[in-house]
């Protein structure tokens, strides 16, 4: 797929590219961040060259918005990065080329791309292996990398050992204590949460928590961080009352330290907003649906992936409420951003595109009861 299917510039008859003023008649404007106005659209090619103006900076931001570029475009400049480090590297495998591995997966990995992201990650950790040995931390942390991918592609019981030596690398290099040792029992903890090994995962859990109050305090996003992760694990034991406690906890915290208009905190309203929602309190959830949505709308743009996932939250209440008409307009628009930025057969894509097939039918079923 070329990029000027996946970002197509918005009326690109009036639009120009803020770095040749030239409009799309030769060349397609792309969108891959969160600018409006007149820094919204880009050329890629413009946009190549000023990457390498910049020296190839190992993770490309709009220097406007200073949001991470993602999707096709991401993926395109990381990979140009990777050429470049492998060509100075001649032949070498040093850490820089891991580290651009490791980059360029990651990018990939949330496309849904997997088969394109496991050899990186492989090669990656690999590298980091050979070069700095098997018990350092930087290896600990490609392990924790090419977990994740694993668990995204639902290979859990391979993930959860590459999680385990995460863990012991970083209390054995680290202390017991170190934050880092805490990020790796929070991974632990949410790969067997996944597992639905809520008893296991609940204690590993309440020790990263204990770390993270020690070293940061108790009103750190680090800490907050780990009260929502927790929240979910009650959520799913049905300790509703507790989860909320910790999910407005971590609500308050989020918006003390980063402000109202960071995307955490559209996160962390979300994660409120299901809870409700999962309870029947649908009035108490819906605005906290709407501020996500606004948020991340005004943070990371409209056609970002997290904003997607708002709008079907938004799309789910609208439904259960029996705002089918409303719910269909939130899927369709959920279901354009995922599709554009996301391979077809991508789990987010695939779980929207049933929501709004379902929605659709009762609507048609609606429509089809006669007045009496």
């Amino acid at each position: 797929m070329c990029l000027s299917e996946v970002y197509p510039g918005r009326d690109d008859a009036v639009l120009t590219c803020p770095v040749c003023l030239d409009d799309a008649t030769h060349e397609a404007l792309v969108s891959p961040c969160s600018c409006r106005g007149s820094s919204a659209n880009i050329h890629v090619s413009c946009l190549k060259q000023w990457h390498a103006s910049l020296g190839y900076p190992s993770e490309p931001s709009c220097p406007t918005c200073k949001q991470c570029y993602f999707g096709d475009v991401a993926v395109e400049l990381l990979r140009i990065n990777l050429k470049v480090i492998e060509a100075d590297a001649a032949g070498e495998e040093n850490v820089s080329v891991a580290v651009a591995l490791n980059n360029l997966a990651a990018v990939l990995e949330d496309q849904g791309k997997y088969d394109e992201a496991m050899p990186l990650c492989e090669r990656s950790l690999k590298i980091l292996e050979s070069v700095l040995g098997p018990s350092h931390p930087d290896v600990a942390t490609a392990l924790n990398n090419f977990a994740e991918l694993l668990t995204d592609m639902r290979r859990l019981d391979e993930a959860e050992p590459l999680h385990w030596r995460a863990l012991s690398i970083r209390e054995e290099a680290l202390g017991p204590d170190h934050p880092d040792v805490a990020s790796s029992l929070n991974n632990v903890a949410a790969l067997l949460e996944e597992k639905g090994e809520f008893e296991r995962a609940l204690p590993v859990y309440e020790r990263s928590l204990a770390i993270r109050e020690k070293v940061f305090g108790k009103s750190h996003t680090a800490v907050a961080t780990t009260l929502n992760n927790m929240a979910l694990l009650l959520k799913k034991r049905g300790e509703f009352d507790r989860a909320r406690s910790l999910y407005e906890r971590d609500l308050s915290i989020s918006e003390q330290v980063l402000g109202p208009d960071h995307p955490d905190v559209a996160t962390s309203l979300n994660n409120l907003g299901s809870l409700l929602k999962q309870q029947e309190k649908y009035t108490e959830a819906e605005p906290l649906f709407l501020r996500a949505l606004t948020v991340m709308e005004k943070v990371l743009g409209e056609e970002h992936p997290r904003v997607a996932s708002a709008l079907c939250n938004l799309g789910k209440l609208n439904s259960v409420q029996g705002n089918l008409n409303g719910a269909q307009t939130y899927f369709e628009r959920s279901l354009a951003i995922r599709e554009s930025v996301m391979v077809p057969d991508h789990p987010d894509i695939l779980s929207v595109r049933s929501l709004s097939a379902d929605n659709l039918a009762a609507l048609s079923d609606s429509d089809s009861i006669p007045v009496c």
